[in-house]
């Protein structure tokens, strides 16, 4: 097993956890924001917060030569297109459709980094991989059956390309942590596909009556905001410059299992076996993608 600091698995954890409860928070505040007002409102927090961290650690983000155009790419689709995608996705889809979209994360990172990179994916790491996407699927579909709802085949299709984009903004991500800290990178990429969501949801925002929003929309904001999108990506990006692209994303298969556990907490959402089950799977999963062999 790896020597690495125990540290960093737990601000992992955290990290997909906080993302485990963020689909029930944005589902909760998009009855009363639009999707696009939302997502405007949301990243002007998370651009406040991280430049404030930013600047507070005296960081002195400068783009090298050459580097300009490919990060002004990197946050466009990490960013813009994902987040702009994710949410519109998840307005016209179910929730359950978008955990297993998006949990299915780790397997095209997995794909692409064998054919794209040099990071190859050794047969047990694979096998993990598969164990944990597995194990999602149980926790999904475990109480009601494997049965996909398809309310909106477009919402289907929009949660698809944000799981793309996702994973190839982590991989991609990556090619830069040795020439730039975590947080300058992330600061930068957040930068340009920030402004450009909040530039394109403006006029929904223009529309959308702030003063008579309640007290826990505005919380949903907050949270998706200065806690999901802007603290959660500076781990993220450290993550990735430690533990590289594969091991880092096969986290996100405990997304759907932290949001089955805030359920049961404060929900009181009981669990079938069949979750349990797929419980068992997305930690065996993730040791197995992790372990040195």
């Amino acid at each position: 097993m790896s020597n690495r600091p125990i540290y960093l698995d737990l601000l992992l954890l955290a990290v997909v956890a906080v993302w485990g409860a963020n689909f029930a928070v944005v589902k909760y505040s998009l009855a009363e924001v639009s999707p696009m007002a939302f997502n405007s409102l949301r990243f002007m927090l998370a651009l406040a917060v991280m430049w404030y961290l930013a600047i507070h650690r005296g960081s002195k983000i400068r783009i090298h030569k050459g580097d300009v155009w490919p990060l002004f790419g990197l946050g466009i689709l990490g960013n813009f297109v994902y987040q702009v995608a994710f949410i519109i996705g998840l307005e016209w889809s179910y929730s359950a459709n978008a955990a297993v979209m998006l949990g299915s994360g780790p397997v095209y990172v997995a794909i692409m980094s064998h054919f794209l990179i040099k990071e190859k994916v050794t047969t047990p790491q694979v096998a993990g991989i598969v164990a944990g996407f597995l194990g999602v699927l149980m926790l999904i579909f475990g109480k009601d059956g494997f049965q996909l709802e398809m309310r909106s085949g477009l919402g289907d299709l929009m949660l698809f390309l944000a799981t793309i984009c996702w994973a190839l903004y982590s991989l991609l991500t990556r090619n830069y942590l040795s020439r730039y800290k975590p947080l300058d990178l992330a600061v930068i990429s957040m930068t340009s596909g920030g402004l450009s969501i909040i530039l394109a949801g403006m006029p929904w925002v223009w529309e959308t009556n702030l003063l008579a929003l309640s007290g826990e929309a505005w919380m949903g904001i907050v949270y998706s905001g200065a806690l999901s999108i802007g603290i959660s990506y500076i781990i993220w990006n450290h993550g990735l410059s430690k533990v590289g692209a594969v091991r880092t994303t096969a986290f996100q298969n405990f997304v759907p299992l932290f949001g089955i556990i805030f359920g049961f907490l404060l929900l009181d959402e009981r669990l079938s076996w069949i979750q349990y089950l797929g419980s068992a799977f997305v930690i065996a999963g993730v040791v197995m993608t992790r372990w040195r062999w």
